[in-house]
């Protein structure tokens, strides 16, 4: 008998996606990949664009003439800090750094700034400085050889501005204190020598070392990240604009070198405000809050200046001064955790004063009746771009 035929079994039922599942797919995935594509040639194209023009307003300042100091000159100890404070000095035993003086009696040490008149450069120089009788009775140098004359640079009376009210000392990188830098990167970004716009490890580190302390001491944005919130987007928190954020960092990291992404951020952060007139730049920052120039600053107050960068008036000095201690504390246990610092200069910092100046150094109009005269010369002799930094 023929033995009946056995029945296959049952192929299992087909398990893949439809075939216009499939296309619909990869279509939707080709669109989606095509628009990133033509939305970050959009953003390459704004961004180099906008940061190889990148030129920041920096307003015409105007200043008194400057103090000749000169066996027989008239002067009086009153006279003089009065020309001192004018000019941003502050007194300090030994008259350490530019831009400082120590006192005893009628005698002074002067640590004098360099500075440029029209007769060319001025080299920063100590003098000693002897007064009596109304007049300057001795003048040396700090080697004590006599010294015929010096020149004390002149304070700033006035500021013109154009378009943008911000004040700004634009600094090169080479400038800015190392000290500075360390303690920015130590407290703002950890990997900046080695990531490319956005630090996934440093988001991770920023939320763990957050959660641990119970508020909010480590910021997971790049200096980069930063950079591209000051110049192109708005503050406000969407996932569109931190993907836009994203991205923008990337390709400025594509394009430009760390030196240059690093100087533009030391000139465009924010670090106060006083009126209308906003603070940019650590060079405005220093004079705005110490009454000196960067390089003057010492350790401690290196560490408030980039302490105040997470938010200059939450952390006001003259306006909340125990949470600026805080948060000055915050950059140096940073620092010292990072190999910055050591843990007792790190301690000497903290025990320091605040050291900011009774209030902001950047005088716009400090005598408004005279000022009109100057502006009506200056806008007679010049063009109006030349005085409003354009």
């Amino acid at each position: 008998m023929p033995r009946a035929k056995s029945e296959s079994p049952t192929p299992p039922p087909d398990r893949a996606w439809p075939g216009w599942l499939l296309r619909i797919a990869l279509l939707g995935f080709g669109l989606v990949l095509g628009f990133t594509c033509l939305h970050l040639l959009v953003l390459d194209q704004r961004v180099t664009q906008a940061f190889e023009r990148l030129a920041w307003q920096e307003p015409t300042r105007i200043y008194a003439r400057p103090l000749r100091l000169a066996p027989g000159e008239p002067l009086d100890a009153r006279g003089l800090l009065a020309e001192l404070d004018a000019s941003g000095y502050r007194e300090a035993e030994g008259a350490p750094q530019p831009g400082s003086y120590a006192r005893d009696g009628d005698r002074f040490q002067l640590h004098l700034r360099a500075w440029r008149d029209l007769d060319g450069a001025r080299p920063a120089q100590r003098v000693a400085l002897e007064l009596g009788g109304g007049r300057v009775r001795a003048l040396a140098q700090a080697s004590g050889a006599a010294l015929d004359v010096a020149w004390l640079d002149p304070a700033r009376i006035a500021s013109l501005h154009g378009k943008e009210q911000s004040e700004r000392r634009l600094v090169r990188l080479a400038e800015v204190p190392e000290q500075l830098i360390l303690l920015l990167q130590s407290t703002e970004d950890r990997s900046f020598k080695h990531h490319r716009g956005v630090d996934p490890w440093g988001i991770l580190r920023a939320l763990w070392v957050n959660l641990r302390e119970g508020e909010i001491r480590q910021g997971g944005s790049t200096l980069t990240q930063q950079l591209v919130r000051s110049l192109f987007l708005g503050r406000e928190v969407a996932f569109e604009r931190k993907l836009n954020e994203a991205f923008y960092a990337l390709i400025i990291e594509a394009r430009f070198d760390k030196g240059r992404i690093l100087e533009t951020y030391l000139n465009e952060v924010y670090l106060g405000q006083e009126g209308a007139q906003a603070v940019h730049g650590v060079g405005a920052g220093a004079v705005f809050w110490f009454g000196r120039e960067l390089e003057a600053l010492d350790t401690a107050e290196l560490a408030l200046l980039v302490g105040l960068i997470q938010g200059p008036s939450h952390h006001d000095p003259r306006r909340h001064p125990e949470r600026a201690r805080q948060r000055r504390a915050v950059v140096l246990d940073m620092a010292v955790e990072t190999g910055v610092l050591a843990a007792d200069a790190a301690a000497r910092a903290k025990a320091a004063p605040l050291g900011v100046s009774r209030g902001g150094r950047l005088p716009r109009n400090r005598y408004p009746a005279f000022m009109d005269l100057v502006r009506a010369q200056l806008e007679r002799d010049y063009r109006e771009s030349d005085l409003r930094g354009a």
